[in-house]
């Protein structure tokens, strides 16, 4: 009889605990914000999940702004001038 109670306290005490502790808070999931400032298309800043991702997305805008400020100015940007624009979307800083 002394052993049951000994081992319902114990599985009583192990179930109190995990339940406790399983309503805890969760954590949040942590965002990566990747921020550049550029002279010639302003600031570009970007949440994401990665900080791989989130310089990807960096990246992307970039491009798109270059090249739309490229285009308004110059016309249609041959593949060359499209090549530069990844070249030096590519390399911003970490």
């Amino acid at each position: 009889m002394r052993t049951f109670v000994i081992i319902f306290v114990v599985l009583f005490s192990m179930m109190f605990a995990h339940s406790s502790f399983a309503t805890g808070k969760t954590p949040k999931a942590k965002s990566f914000v990747h921020k550049v400032e550029l002279g010639d298309v302003g600031v570009i800043e970007s949440k994401a999940p990665t900080h791989s991702a989130a310089f990807r997305q960096s990246a992307s805008t970039c491009f798109d702004r270059r090249l739309a400020l490229y285009e308004k100015h110059r016309g249609v940007a041959s593949e060359d001038v499209q090549l530069d624009i990844i070249d030096a979307c590519a390399n911003l800083k970490w």
